[in-house]
């Protein structure tokens, strides 16, 4: 209850500041990063819509613009947001995931998967776009490709329970049962 206490004071002080500096684009941001954090998701859209509206080249307010959309399932807002995002940053394996993520998502499955793919072969040791490309893959019935990701992100994280979990899901989807047995 400390951390939720304080989250709210936080938003009820930016939103006072907010009124007292509507041009201040950094109250926005914070307020917006402040009502994600809530749980919020409509709220912090509109604060980053009216950090964007001051400063329509912020990074901030379009990354958090972005989460927003995409914490209400607005895949295909989200996707082009983050898309957007990823011209000015083509070397960022983050953006690629989220935005692959979100393509995938919103129903471009080849051009999610093709993206999240470009994640892992911009950066093989990238845990949240071996998780994301393994769980895309999955979801297409590519479970080739799937069980060859999920193993590269398992031998990279041998102690890490989750990454055996999915490789092991992998295995099991792919009927390697004695396979998937012997990691458990």
């Amino acid at each position: 209850h400390v951390e939720l206490d304080q989250l709210s004071a936080a938003r009820r002080q930016f939103e006072q500041l907010a009124v007292l500096l509507p041009e201040d684009v950094g109250i926005r941001l914070e307020l917006a990063r402040v009502l994600l954090q809530l749980g919020e998701p409509e709220a912090a859209e509109r604060q980053a819509v009216a950090a964007l509206e001051l400063n329509g080249e912020n990074p901030l307010a379009q990354e958090l613009y972005a989460n927003a959309l995409a914490r209400q399932n607005k895949h295909q807002e989200s996707a082009r947001a983050y898309a957007s995002l990823s011209v000015a940053n083509p070397d960022s394996v983050g953006l690629m995931v989220a935005t692959g993520a979100q393509e995938f998502l919103a129903g471009d499955q080849q051009g999610g998967v093709a993206r999240l793919r470009q994640a892992v072969t911009a950066d093989p040791e990238s845990a949240a776009a071996q998780r994301a490309l393994v769980e895309a893959l999955l979801s297409t019935g590519e479970t080739d490709e799937a069980v060859e990701v999920a193993d590269a992100y398992f031998q990279a994280n041998l102690d890490s329970d989750p990454a055996a979990v999915l490789f092991g899901r992998t295995l099991i989807q792919q009927r390697q049962l004695d396979r998937a047995e012997q990691l458990f």
